[in-house]
């Protein structure tokens, strides 16, 4: 029986992501059923679930959700600022600086495209997407750092 490998993308996401002390094991039992039953779609989804699992296990879904509702308030902050704003007085670039940073996207739109119109409701999206993000990679790093202190 030839021994076919499984997508490499997927592994390597999720042995950064996984977060099981014993994803080893995880991975040999995925690869086993991968080499009887050959699915690319197949190992992509386990992938996703096994992470699914880790981050409803540790309870890191709640955080997360507070990351993006942390994202979901900057923007309606900012929104609430620069439409109250007085037209005639220049935003000071202080503030402005403030709010590019605080919304990663809409700071990069704006570098980018300074003509592009782009309404709120995308930016508002975008926002909660890239602290979600955020909230994501953050959870991530806690986890492997919580397992390698568990294992000391």
């Amino acid at each position: 029986m030839k021994f076919r490998e499984p997508p490499r993308l997927a592994t390597w996401i999720l042995i950064v992501f996984g977060c099981y002390s014993d994803y080893e094991a995880i991975l040999g039992d995925l690869c086993e059923r991968y080499q009887v039953r050959p699915s690319s779609i197949w190992y992509w989804r386990q992938t996703f679930n096994v992470i699914a699992n880790t981050l409803m296990r540790n309870g890191a879904i709640f955080r997360i959700a507070l990351w993006a509702s942390a994202g979901f308030l900057v923007s309606v902050g900012w929104g609430v600022y620069f439409t109250s704003a007085d037209k005639a007085d220049p935003i000071p670039s202080i503030v402005y600086t403030l709010a590019l940073l605080t919304q990663p996207i809409a700071g990069a739109v704006t570098v980018l495209y300074p003509n592009l119109p782009v309404g709120f409701w995308p930016l508002l999206l975008a926002n909660v997407a890239t602290y979600a993000l955020v909230g994501f990679t953050v959870e991530t790093i806690r986890q492997h750092y919580r397992l390698l202190q568990i294992s000391k």
